[in-house]
This record gives C-alpha cells, structure tokens and sequence, in this order.
C-alpha cells in the first residue's frame, strides 16, 4: 500500500483590506453597508486553533457579495480574547477579504476611509 498525500494550492486570487476601528463588529458591518450598498450577512464563527497554544480563537464573520460583479467579500474579527487572527496586522481590528476578480480595490479603499469610526 502506498502512502498518499493530499496537498492543495492556497488560493492566491485575494485580496487583504486591514480596517482599524473601535467599533463592534455589528456597528462596523451596517456602516460598510451604508458607505459600499452591500447586504453583509453574519455566518458562524471561525474556529481556529493556534498551534503554540491550547487555546482557539473564535473569530465572527461576514460575508457580501458585490451584486455587479459577483466578488464576494468576507470580514474578519482580527482580535479574539487578546489573540490575533493575523499577528502581521496587530494595527488592524478587522480584515476584509476580497476574492474574485474585483478590480475596485482604489474606490473601495477611498470609500472605507470616508467612513467616520474607520
């Protein structure tokens, strides 16, 4: 019997917004829908376990889909019980995550900043 291995290339068709606020998750999602005119829908946590630590982050989520085109964005919690989700982007409350051919990425950055709490 031979040994198989299941290997998968990571998706490298993304893009990684950090978002720096002080307000809750819920309170950010209906200002990104008033400033961007996107339906942000809550999915469950993510799960994620650390591998120098026994502990598992619990990250809330987010997801829309930009009607046009079809991108489909997700929102991330970068912070969960003093943990980082992206130990890189320690600055960042919140990452956004842009997969699909989106090319808006100037106009989305200029419309994220004009919000007031962003």
């Amino acid at each position: 019997m031979t040994d198989r291995k299941i290997t998968s290339e990571p998706d490298r068709n993304f893009k990684l917004i950090g978002i720096a606020s002080a307000e809750r998750d819920y309170r950010l999602c209906y200002m990104l829908t008033e400033a961007l005119g996107w339906e942000i829908t809550r999915l469950p946590n993510h799960e994620i376990e650390l591998r120098d630590r026994s502990t598992k982050l619990s990250i809330s989520t987010f997801k829309a889909i930009q009607p046009l085109t079809g991108s489909i964005f997700y929102l991330f919690a970068n912070k969960s019980a003093g943990e980082l989700l992206l130990p890189e982007g320690g600055n960042f409350d919140y990452l956004l995550k842009t997969e699909g051919a989106f090319k808006g990425t100037k106009d989305l950055l200029k419309k994220i900043k004009q919000i007031e709490s962003v």
